[in-house]
């Protein structure tokens, strides 16, 4: 059985997150009326993975 790849995108800078990038993943957990509830984890890039960030070597937009 074949499984479509699909890549999380960061919820920071919108791009995706490529396999084998370093990622966080976050959730919030509340109690609402006696009862735990998790919010949808969120992924972002690790320090420097995000297009624009100072140490990532890569331009913000494609003219630059």
């Amino acid at each position: 059985m074949q499984m479509t790849l699909t890549l999380d995108a960061c919820a920071r800078c919108g791009q995706p997150i490529l396999p084998g990038q370093p990622v966080k993943q976050t959730a919030s957990v509340d109690f609402i009326g006696g009862r735990v509830v998790a919010s949808a984890p969120r992924s972002y890039h690790l320090k420097g993975g995000c297009p624009g960030d100072a140490d990532d070597g890569k331009p913000v937009r494609p003219t630059e």
